[in-house]
């Protein structure tokens, strides 16, 4: 997707030409970016015609990766999943039934190549592309947004926007490390674009970075607030490092600007400051110190706190691992497991809008490595693991060779920094958002390796 960009080649070279297939699955494409995140229906048609439309391309993109290491990678870790999870049916047959379940939604991830492949053959419109997603997220704010309670903006309870916090949140701040990192090329004056169009451009990404930062402030997700303090200032650093340190004269125009941010960022801390204490010291944490520390002294303590449950759960996962550490327990385990502990504090009962009360139960240990490691044990855990590594190892190598730029390198490799961060405190497997946002992160990044994968197979060609 964010190969349009590139300047390694001719955007008019060989895959310039569009057939009626690629127009399908671009068609397929633009579905699933929209409502990746709007509606699940939607953007499973739209998984699903440009799935079938890169298995229709085999002839194209088989020659392109049979020798690709994410490739191999990627068909290794289809076969163990579906191997392991007839295992695990076998091993336990009380969860056959989660197991089965579970194996669509991680099979979900590996959708992420034929989205790449899309990606890829429709590089030329990667504006188009970007817009689409940012549109779907905007238009999540703006339908779900309470709009009766605007004056009360700054102290509004915790939304998601009509989905999960913890999925949303994501999403937002992974959409304002692009705006911040690309800034650049959104707000780059060249000799077609007139001033006008410029201001626009530019008063619209102040406007959307302003919505989209308010909208992770309002989720009050503090997994997501402390991935952003830690990834955003350190890939901000390294992105303009550089570039600063080679703007000699600083112009008018330079001051004014940084001036304005500055303002903007001091009325932002201002207006949401509040916010910010409360949830951070609020009830949920305020005991935590005294609570670890007693709990630490071998104490029983029932345990109300964020951390305090995280603490219960990842106990209990880091057991049960130990207890099936090589092969771990199948990939639909984690619920059952969680129930056989009988701890009151796993369930909770909540009523519903028709009247109906229901028993809920904590079906997961809140921290994704964990989940890795219970599931499928240290062996699966390594091939998993081992995908999003050998993709941003491609990126850096993609760089090296001047395929793609330095802004693109930042961004994907804060956008990967960011999850691993949030990847620690929760788990999200269970809501289609969150694993269309990671699939969307790896297809971004392995369509940087198609570009190359392509420029190679190309000279073989040529040379026989």
């Amino acid at each position: 997707m964010l190969i349009a960009a590139f300047n390694s080649r001719n955007e008019n070279a060989s895959h310039s030409d569009l057939s009626r297939l690629d127009t399908i699955g671009g068609f397929g494409l633009f579905l699933f970016l929209l409502f990746f995140q709007l509606n699940a229906t939607v953007a499973y048609i739209g998984l699903l015609i440009l799935s079938l439309v890169f298995a229709s391309q085999a002839k194209t993109w088989m020659p392109v990766m049979k020798r690709d290491s994410v490739a191999i990678v990627y068909l290794l870790i289809t076969l163990y999943i579906v191997f392991f999870t007839i295992w695990a049916i076998v091993e336990f047959p009380a969860t056959s039934g989660d197991q089965r379940k579970l194996l669509f939604n991680w099979m979900h991830w590996l959708f992420f190549i034929p989205v790449a492949w899309q990606q890829f053959r429709h590089r030329k419109y990667i504006g188009a592309m970007l817009l689409t997603l940012a549109a779907g997220v905007l238009i999540r704010i703006i339908v779900n947004f309470p709009w009766a309670d605007f004056g009360k903006l700054f102290q509004t309870e915790r939304t998601g926007f009509g989905t999960s916090m913890t999925v949303f949140a994501p999403i937002a701040s992974s959409t304002v490390l692009g705006l911040l990192l690309l800034a650049p090329r959104m707000a780059t004056q060249n000799s077609t674009t007139t001033k006008w169009l410029l201001w626009l451009r530019t008063s619209g990404w102040l406007v959307g970075s302003a919505i989209l930062l308010e909208s992770i402030v309002l989720t009050q997700t503090r997994g997501v607030w402390l991935a952003s303090a830690l990834v955003f200032p350190l890939a901000l650093v390294v992105r303009y490092k550089s570039a600063l340190a080679n703007h000699v004269k600083i112009s008018t125009q330079s001051v004014a600007v940084l001036a304005l941010l500055c303002g903007l960022a001091g009325l932002f801390v201002h207006k949401n400051y509040q916010t910010l204490f409360n949830r951070v010291n609020s009830e949920q944490v305020q005991s935590q110190p005294e609570v670890v520390k007693q709990q630490i002294e071998g104490q029983e303590v029932l345990l109300t706190t964020s951390v305090g449950y995280r603490k219960i759960f990842w106990e209990i996962g880091w057991r049960k691992w130990k207890e099936r550490a090589f092969f771990g327990w199948g990939p639909g385990t984690t619920e059952e497991l969680l129930k056989q502990e009988k701890n009151p504090l796993f369930s909770q009962s909540v009523t519903r809008k028709d009247g109906v009360t229901v028993t809920l139960h904590l079906y997961h240990l809140h921290n994704l490595y964990l989940e890795f490691l219970v599931r499928f044990g240290v062996l699966g855990t390594l091939l998993f693991l081992t995908l999003p590594v050998l993709l941003l190892s491609n990126v850096w190598k993609a760089y090296a060779k001047g395929g793609i730029p330095w802004d693109y390198v930042c961004f994907l490799f804060a956008g990967w920094g960011l999850m691993a961060i949030m990847a620690f405190f929760d788990f999200q497997l269970y809501k289609y958002a969150w694993r269309n946002y990671c699939l969307i992160w790896a297809a971004l990044t392995y369509a940087v390796q198609l570009e190359q994968l392509t420029l190679q197979h190309e000279k073989i060609q040529s040379k026989k």
